[in-house]
């Protein structure tokens, strides 16, 4: 059975908090790792499909940054991925609320048990 995030674990939750380090004289910021909330997930699957299908070298030789149902397919298995609940993105942190964007995961849970994902069906809803 797919992993599903329990309901009594409210989307929103920080998992850590950490300090940079000092740069050219400027103080360190403070970072927060926190739930992937629905207000942040267009902002990461646009810059994924913008910067890493330009520049990850198995989508530069397949030329699928100039195939658009390529894209869409992509797109398509990643929105379905974040819409799992658990995903992380880290922030910058100014008293205690997330500011700037500087990093994301998508995560996936995946278990022994769980059955094998069937390559002939991924795509636009199985479609292709």
């Amino acid at each position: 059975m797919p992993f599903e995030r329990p309901a009594s674990l409210p989307i929103g939750q920080v998992w850590s908090r950490f300090k940079g380090r000092e740069r050219d004289g400027k103080p360190a910021h403070m970072y927060q790792i926190r739930d992937m909330d629905e207000s942040t997930r267009k902002i990461c699957l646009d810059m994924m499909q913008e910067t890493f299908i330009r520049d990850e070298p198995l989508c530069q030789i397949l030329g699928i940054n100039n195939d658009p149902v390529s894209i869409a397919t992509i797109r398509a298995n990643w929105e379905k991925y974040v819409s799992g609940n658990t995903s992380l993105a880290c922030f910058t942190e100014v008293d205690g609320q997330p500011k700037d964007l500087v990093g994301f995961n998508i995560v996936l849970v995946k278990s022994k048990d769980d059955e094998e994902e069937d390559f002939d069906k991924v795509g636009l809803g199985g479609v292709f």
